[in-house]
């Protein structure tokens, strides 16, 4: 039931997100080939019953390879609130990811823009976030957000984002988020 109405949620999210980037055409920043950013970013994710929720906070630094193409490294910290009846001291507290990931901005207006991005990295737990899930693991993860500039060179970023964290073989644990950053643009 939880993760029927994480994905409602997170869907919603999404399609408000596309309704206000194409009717108010919003972006920021230079989204010129070789022009660079750097990006604080803070999440809240919802992984079912299993996981519980996860807080993220961290960053990315990226680079323009194509007008409106960026390719990105993402670095973040997550605070796990482990699932209920699982005991504390069984129970994951803390984890860190490394991704690559790479961002089309599809919809490129005056003060902002709309973006779909992919990407892949490592996640390691402190213990396992599921009783079938290894502490260390893959992590793929899409995202749809968009960015409004602030000034020339200032944006804020928000969008939903959906996470797998696990090996192929593995189960797995997958996650919906919603985000919010600042991106500095030089």
């Amino acid at each position: 039931m939880r993760n029927k109405t994480l994905k409602i949620a997170a869907l919603s999210v999404i399609t408000a997100v596309a309704v206000l980037a194409f009717y108010a055409q919003v972006l920021a920043g230079s989204l010129d080939k070789g022009s660079r950013y750097a990006e604080r970013r803070e999440m809240v994710y919802g992984a079912g019953p299993q996981v519980g929720d996860l807080k993220a906070k961290g960053g990315a630094v990226g680079v323009y390879v194509a007008d409106g193409l960026a390719i990105e490294g993402e670095g973040l910290s997550y605070k796990v609130k482990g699932e209920p009846g699982r005991r504390e001291d069984d129970a994951a507290k803390r984890a860190v990811s490394a991704a690559i990931a790479a961002k089309w901005h599809f919809i490129k207006g005056e003060n902002g823009s709309m973006h779909l991005g992919v990407g892949a990295g490592g996640f390691s737990s402190d213990k396992p976030l599921d009783h079938d899930l290894a502490s260390q693991s893959l992590s793929q993860q899409a995202e749809l957000g968009f960015s409004y500039s602030l000034k020339e060179n200032v944006s804020l970023k928000a969008g939903g984002r959906y996470q797998r964290i696990g090996d192929a073989l593995d189960p797995g644990v997958e996650a919906m988020a919603g985000n919010f950053g600042v991106r500095v643009s030089f």
